[in-house]
């Protein structure tokens, strides 16, 4: 697991490698409960507006170590940052594509890229993220598992 003071480095550098365990347990299970824990208190303050404002500012500030944890653990894999990047955008454009469909009421689109957005770019996001790590060492580094059993 990850130590109190390796955690600054481990949610905000971009070098080296970060285990499963480590990045859903360190990492994506704690940001989900922060997430959900604000999306509760705004609904318990139920804003008039309902600009879910607090939500916004915590996903916000999730943002960098998210990019950042993720890319360790594509490290893990012997994958490059540059594959990141291309999942956010490859969302950003079925997002894209998605709001397209609705502007202009076109159905098939809107599935198309409602379809990509919620379900087939996520799956193969986090299919890659659950698959164990390549177990020596690799151009970014050792194998994590070892030093997390030390």
């Amino acid at each position: 697991m990850i130590k109190a003071d390796d955690l600054i480095p481990f949610l905000t550098r971009l070098d080296g490698r970060v285990s499963r365990q480590a990045y859903w347990f360190g990492f994506f299970l704690p940001a989900i409960a922060i997430q959900t824990g604000a999306g509760a208190i705004e609904g318990r303050l139920s804003a008039a507006d309902g600009s879910g404002l607090l939500s916004q500012i915590v996903a916000l500030a999730l943002l960098w170590p998210f990019i950042a944890v993720t890319v360790k653990r594509f490290h893990d894999r012997s994958l490059k940052a540059v594959y990141v990047a291309g999942f956010i955008g490859a969302m950003a454009a079925a997002g894209g594509v998605s709001w397209a469909g609705l502007q202009t009421e076109t159905f098939w689109v809107s599935l198309l890229g409602n379809s990509l957005h919620a379900m087939i770019v996520p799956a193969f996001f986090y299919l890659l993220l659950a698959l164990p790590g390549i177990p020596e060492e690799n151009a970014f580094g050792p194998d994590p598992r070892e030093r997390d059993q030390a």
